[in-house]
């Protein structure tokens, strides 16, 4: 069967490359029933507009993995066509198709099934499974089959229409008809209206653990020096984010010459906020990263014995997480023979090989969203394998958290957001020198800015 040009024109590129690759084929009200008479097992995609449903690219993408599932798992094979969009709409009125994006499943031209929508992969197995084994029958069209005076039995009238063309003399000589009792008891619904006993109602869990800012406290016994020495601390702080331009290199500003008396009480007032890091080195040991209440405001110490720094960075990101320590290595080459159950990680992994070696600093961030991709375990196993982990951890608290992991390819980040119930609801790969997540955005800058000065305020009259 051809490709028709027109069609060609109007598809989404990546229905054109169903085409293209020998996955598919256009048919149309015309080259329909042609393509069918072949026989076999035959899924006719139904797209619609890309625009208002963007999950028809989804199912286009997972439509050559079901035709390899039909063939690996069930030994059947399944024939895919797309329909063009001129005559989309006429092919799913007549096999009864409501919804779009929609899979038409047909076997030696009669009707099986409609898949409608995007799926969990688990839910196109099963699915794939019950279209194989389930016959054929009538196409769910609208209208009820009558089969009215002069005309065919194949054609359909709906029963508003067959009404219209009765009138009260063509009854007047048909036998009466006795009302026969039906033993139907009326059964009330809706609320209130069902006995409930000692049932309650079973909500939700409602969202927890949220982080929410926490007015600073000085220590009970600080003498005079040591509130001095933290408020000269904090006045060269602020002196600092006031001059700081978003984009250029964190300044810092250095606690090593602090007693102790003078740490605890910065220890207080600047506390702990929403982001925790962890760079593991070989040569400096685990740095430690916390941002303060203020964000923007970081507080790093690295170990070392003599050479060991404490120190707060003034910033978007502390300077060491954009440059992650030694270990990121090239990204080695897939084996030939893949390991069983394997399916989508080569191509993703191909992307992510080709954004690590076009990106650039100042290049905008390249995000793989691996949630709405269907992935079997081996195709996880394979790309954790493949990527590695890296040296940096980063753990954001709030509203749920989100876990941000370098890998061992440089500029290459892995993102899991988990909501307040710990579950996963987006996870991906980002291709950038850090991810968006963790940086400080300019007007929380500006506003740490605004509660500093007050602090030291307060403080002073301490």
């Amino acid at each position: 069967m051809t490709n028709m040009s027109d069609a060609a024109h109007d598809a989404a590129p990546v229905v054109q490359r169903l085409i293209d690759d020998g996955h598919a084929v256009f048919v149309d009200g015309r080259t329909l029933d042609e393509w069918l008479a072949a026989g076999g097992e035959c899924v006719v995609l139904l797209a619609g507009d890309p625009v208002r449903f963007p999950e028809s690219l989804d199912v286009a993408i997972v439509l050559p993995e079901l035709a390899r599932l039909a063939a690996g798992r069930f030994g059947r094979t399944l024939r895919a066509a797309v329909a063009t969009r001129e005559s989309e709409d006429a092919i799913a009125r007549r096999f009864g198709s409501q919804r779009w994006p929609a899979l038409l499943w047909l076997r030696d031209g009669g009707y099986v099934t409609t898949l409608a929508g995007m799926m969990d992969w688990d839910d196109y197995v099963d699915n794939v499974a019950h279209a194989l084994a389930q016959p054929t029958t009538r196409a769910p069209s609208v209208g009820i089959p009558v089969n009215a005076a002069g005309a065919s039995a194949g054609c359909h009238y709906s029963l508003a229409v067959t009404r219209r063309r009765l009138n009260i003399d063509q009854l007047s000589g048909l036998p009466t008809m006795s009302m026969i009792p039906l033993p139907v008891s009326v059964v009330p619904f809706g609320p209130g209206s069902q006995d409930e006993g000692d049932a309650v109602l079973d909500y939700l869990p409602m969202p927890q653990g949220m982080s929410t800012y926490v007015a600073p406290s000085l220590p009970e016994r600080a003498d005079a020096r040591s509130l001095d020495a933290a408020r000269g601390v904090l006045r060269e702080v602020l002196h600092l984010l006031a001059a700081y331009e978003p984009g250029t290199p964190p300044e810092l500003v250095d606690l090593t010459t602090c007693d102790a008396a003078a740490l605890r009480i910065l220890n207080d007032v600047l506390g702990e906020g929403e982001v925790s890091a962890r760079i593991d080195d070989v040569q400096r040991g685990s740095v430690l990263i916390q941002e303060t209440v203020f964000t923007g405001l970081w507080r790093v110490v690295e170990p070392g014995g003599a050479s060991a720094a404490d120190r707060l960075e003034i910033g978007a990101a502390p300077a060491l997480l954009g440059h992650p320590a030694q270990g990121t290595r090239p990204m080695a080459p897939l084996p030939e023979l893949l390991p069983l159950g394997v399916m989508n990680a080569p191509p993703i992994l191909s992307e992510v090989r080709d954004h690590v070696a076009r990106w650039r600093a100042g290049d905008a961030p390249h995000v793989v969203n691996l949630t709405l991709l269907p992935l079997s375990p081996g195709d996880e196993q394979l790309i954790d394998a493949v990527l590695g982990d890296g040296a940096v951890q980063v753990l954001s608290r709030g509203y749920g958290n989100c876990r941000v992991g370098s890998t061992a390819i440089a500029n290459c980040w892995r993102v899991a957001y988990f909501n307040s119930q710990d579950t996963l609801i987006l996870n991906t790969i980002e291709i950038t020198d850090l991810p968006e997540v963790v940086r400080a955005a300019p007007e929380d800058l500006g506003d740490s800015r605004e509660r500093l000065a007050q602090l030291i305020e307060w403080v002073g009259e301490a």
